[in-house]
């Protein structure tokens, strides 16, 4: 399965990019394809450790 995501880098990440609506299927379909490819555009900085949002991210995207 491809997950494809933009986020506009004009506008600050906060905890709202990682929300999902209630009903929502696509968690669902993460689990019903392997492996999930994340592609796209997030505009945020994986690198800054120091970064909520990227510390967020990054274990959201973690391998388990």
């Amino acid at each position: 399965m491809m997950l494809l995501v933009y986020r506009p880098g004009s506008v600050a990440v906060d905890g709202c990019f990682f929300y999902r609506p209630r009903g929502s299927s696509l968690p669902t379909r993460y689990t019903l394809a392997d492996p999930v490819m994340l592609v796209g555009d997030l505009n945020i900085c994986l690198d800054r450790s120091d970064d909520l949002m990227s510390r967020r991210l990054r274990d959201l995207t973690a391998i388990v």
